[in-house]
Protein backbone atom coordinates (compact mmCIF):
# COMPACT_ATOMS: atom_id res chain seq x y z
CA UNK A 1 0.00 0.00 0.00
CA UNK A 2 1.37 3.48 -0.61
CA UNK A 3 1.11 6.37 1.39
CA UNK A 4 1.54 9.86 -0.29
CA UNK A 5 3.25 12.45 2.22
CA UNK A 6 3.24 15.95 1.40
CA UNK A 7 4.86 17.13 -1.47
CA UNK A 8 7.12 14.07 -1.54
CA UNK A 9 5.95 10.40 -1.81
CA UNK A 10 6.81 7.75 1.61
CA UNK A 11 6.37 3.99 0.88
CA UNK A 12 6.12 0.49 2.62
CA UNK A 13 9.21 -0.08 0.09
CA UNK A 14 7.73 -3.67 -1.62
CA UNK A 15 10.85 -2.53 -4.58
CA UNK A 16 13.51 0.44 -4.69
CA UNK A 17 11.34 2.47 -7.29
CA UNK A 18 8.24 2.74 -6.21
CA UNK A 19 7.96 6.24 -4.83
CA UNK A 20 9.11 7.05 -8.55
CA UNK A 21 6.19 5.02 -9.49
CA UNK A 22 3.73 5.86 -7.26
CA UNK A 23 4.73 9.59 -8.10
CA UNK A 24 3.84 9.11 -11.83
CA UNK A 25 0.57 6.73 -11.61
CA UNK A 26 -1.06 9.75 -9.45
CA UNK A 27 0.38 12.48 -11.59
CA UNK A 28 -1.35 10.50 -15.14
CA UNK A 29 -4.16 9.14 -12.69
CA UNK A 30 -5.61 12.70 -10.99
CA UNK A 31 -4.54 14.84 -13.81
CA UNK A 32 -3.52 18.51 -12.81
CA UNK A 33 -6.82 19.67 -11.77
CA UNK A 34 -7.35 17.17 -8.98
CA UNK A 35 -4.79 15.39 -7.12
CA UNK A 36 -4.47 14.04 -3.54
CA UNK A 37 -2.20 16.72 -1.48
CA UNK A 38 -4.83 17.15 1.45
CA UNK A 39 -3.37 18.04 4.44
CA UNK A 40 -3.98 17.24 7.99
CA UNK A 41 -2.45 18.69 10.95
CA UNK A 42 1.12 18.38 8.60
CA UNK A 43 0.03 14.83 7.80
CA UNK A 44 -1.21 13.50 4.58
CA UNK A 45 -4.71 12.35 4.62
CA UNK A 46 -4.38 10.26 1.13
CA UNK A 47 -3.84 6.23 0.19
CA UNK A 48 -3.16 4.71 -2.51
CA UNK A 49 -4.27 1.20 -2.94
CA UNK A 50 -2.38 -0.60 -5.90
CA UNK A 51 -3.00 -2.92 -8.76
CA UNK A 52 -2.06 -6.06 -6.93
CA UNK A 53 -4.23 -5.41 -3.70
CA UNK A 54 -7.57 -6.94 -3.16
CA UNK A 55 -9.32 -6.11 0.04
CA UNK A 56 -12.60 -7.54 1.19
CA UNK A 57 -13.99 -6.06 4.15
CA UNK A 58 -14.55 -2.11 4.86
CA UNK A 59 -12.46 0.95 4.34
CA UNK A 60 -12.83 4.11 6.29
CA UNK A 61 -10.73 7.11 6.44
CA UNK A 62 -11.26 10.54 6.47
CA UNK A 63 -9.02 11.60 3.83
CA UNK A 64 -8.38 10.68 0.13
CA UNK A 65 -8.57 7.21 -1.14
CA UNK A 66 -6.63 6.41 -4.86
CA UNK A 67 -7.75 3.06 -5.61
CA UNK A 68 -6.66 1.30 -8.76
CA UNK A 69 -7.53 -2.63 -6.86
CA UNK A 70 -10.47 -4.25 -5.86
CA UNK A 71 -12.53 -3.36 -2.82
CA UNK A 72 -15.39 -5.56 -1.90
CA UNK A 73 -17.03 -4.14 0.20
CA UNK A 74 -18.26 -0.09 1.64
CA UNK A 75 -15.78 2.93 1.16
CA UNK A 76 -16.49 6.12 3.15
CA UNK A 77 -14.04 8.58 2.60
CA UNK A 78 -13.18 12.41 1.85
CA UNK A 79 -12.54 11.93 -2.53
CA UNK A 80 -12.33 8.92 -3.51
CA UNK A 81 -11.01 8.02 -7.23
CA UNK A 82 -11.64 4.85 -8.98
CA UNK A 83 -8.83 3.77 -10.98
CA UNK A 84 -9.30 2.60 -14.79
CA UNK A 85 -8.52 -0.76 -14.12
CA UNK A 86 -10.00 -0.90 -10.53
CA UNK A 87 -13.16 -2.20 -9.26
CA UNK A 88 -15.44 -1.30 -6.59
CA UNK A 89 -18.23 -3.62 -5.43
CA UNK A 90 -20.40 -2.25 -2.18
CA UNK A 91 -21.61 1.30 -0.87
CA UNK A 92 -19.45 4.14 -1.22
CA UNK A 93 -19.93 7.63 0.80
CA UNK A 94 -17.74 10.25 -0.08
CA UNK A 95 -17.79 14.07 -0.74
CA UNK A 96 -17.09 13.41 -4.11
CA UNK A 97 -16.34 10.32 -6.54
CA UNK A 98 -14.55 9.99 -9.84
CA UNK A 99 -15.40 6.86 -11.66
CA UNK A 100 -12.88 5.98 -14.08
CA UNK A 101 -12.81 1.78 -13.72
CA UNK A 102 -15.97 -0.25 -12.26
CA UNK A 103 -18.19 0.60 -9.43
CA UNK A 104 -21.46 -1.80 -8.74
CA UNK A 105 -23.45 -1.14 -5.61
CA UNK A 106 -24.86 2.57 -4.02
CA UNK A 107 -22.57 5.68 -4.32
CA UNK A 108 -23.74 8.73 -1.97
CA UNK A 109 -21.89 11.58 -2.82
CA UNK A 110 -22.04 15.91 -3.37
CA UNK A 111 -20.11 15.42 -6.22
CA UNK A 112 -19.70 12.25 -9.10
CA UNK A 113 -18.10 12.20 -12.00
CA UNK A 114 -18.17 9.12 -14.19
CA UNK A 115 -15.73 8.96 -17.07
CA UNK A 116 -15.67 7.96 -20.55
CA UNK A 117 -14.02 4.36 -19.43
CA UNK A 118 -15.62 3.32 -16.80
CA UNK A 119 -18.66 1.24 -16.35
CA UNK A 120 -21.41 1.88 -13.53
CA UNK A 121 -23.77 -0.62 -12.16
CA UNK A 122 -25.26 1.75 -9.36
CA UNK A 123 -27.76 3.57 -7.79
CA UNK A 124 -26.01 7.19 -7.32
CA UNK A 125 -27.27 9.59 -5.07
CA UNK A 126 -25.71 13.06 -5.65
CA UNK A 127 -25.71 16.70 -5.98
CA UNK A 128 -24.28 17.01 -8.97
CA UNK A 129 -23.25 13.99 -11.75
CA UNK A 130 -21.32 14.51 -14.45
CA UNK A 131 -21.48 11.63 -17.09
CA UNK A 132 -19.13 11.51 -19.71
CA UNK A 133 -19.55 10.64 -23.27
CA UNK A 134 -18.71 6.87 -23.67
CA UNK A 135 -19.39 5.99 -19.89
CA UNK A 136 -21.49 2.92 -18.98
CA UNK A 137 -23.84 4.02 -17.10
CA UNK A 138 -26.79 1.32 -15.96
CA UNK A 139 -28.88 1.97 -13.12
CA UNK A 140 -30.53 5.20 -11.50
CA UNK A 141 -29.70 8.79 -10.67
CA UNK A 142 -31.09 10.39 -7.85
CA UNK A 143 -30.79 14.02 -7.05
CA UNK A 144 -30.78 14.95 -3.03
CA UNK A 145 -29.57 18.24 -1.12
CA UNK A 146 -28.14 16.07 1.23
CA UNK A 147 -27.07 12.71 -0.02
CA UNK A 148 -24.62 11.87 2.70
CA UNK A 149 -26.69 12.02 5.92
CA UNK A 150 -30.39 10.89 3.62
CA UNK A 151 -28.02 7.86 4.72
CA UNK A 152 -29.78 7.68 8.10
CA UNK A 153 -32.85 8.17 6.38
CA UNK A 154 -32.41 5.33 4.10
CA UNK A 155 -31.16 3.29 6.93
CA UNK A 156 -34.61 3.63 9.00
CA UNK A 157 -36.53 2.65 5.78
CA UNK A 158 -34.62 -0.50 5.06
CA UNK A 159 -35.68 -0.74 8.58
CA UNK A 160 -38.98 -0.72 8.23
CA UNK A 161 -38.56 -2.86 5.42
CA UNK A 162 -37.11 -5.59 7.54
CA UNK A 163 -39.98 -5.47 10.00
CA UNK A 164 -42.59 -5.36 7.56
CA UNK A 165 -40.57 -8.63 5.61
CA UNK A 166 -40.74 -9.89 8.75
CA UNK A 167 -44.39 -9.46 9.44
CA UNK A 168 -45.57 -11.06 6.36
CA UNK A 169 -43.53 -14.15 7.00
CA UNK A 170 -45.26 -14.51 10.02
CA UNK A 171 -48.52 -13.92 8.64
CA UNK A 172 -47.54 -16.66 5.52
CA UNK A 173 -46.53 -18.94 8.28
CA UNK A 174 -49.82 -19.06 10.16
CA UNK A 175 -51.61 -19.30 6.97
CA UNK A 176 -49.69 -21.96 5.81
CA UNK A 177 -50.11 -23.82 9.79
CA UNK A 178 -54.21 -23.00 9.39
CA UNK A 179 -54.34 -24.92 5.90
CA UNK A 180 -52.79 -27.79 7.27
CA UNK A 181 -54.94 -27.75 9.83
CA UNK A 182 -57.83 -27.50 7.80
CA UNK A 183 -57.83 -31.10 5.93
CA UNK A 184 -57.34 -32.49 9.15
CA UNK A 185 -59.99 -31.17 10.71
CA UNK A 186 -62.50 -31.87 7.74
CA UNK A 187 -61.34 -35.83 8.39
CA UNK A 188 -62.41 -35.64 11.89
Amino acid sequence: MLFLRGAGVDTNRFHADAPAQAEAQAAQLFGKEQTLTRMDKGKSTSSVIDEWLSITGNLETEGDVLINGKIHGDVRCNLLIVGVNAEVDGLVVADEVVVRGVARGVIRANRVRIEKSSRVDSEVFHRALCVEEGAEFIGASRRSDDPLNDLATAGSQVAALRTAAAEMRALEDAAAARSTELPAAAVA
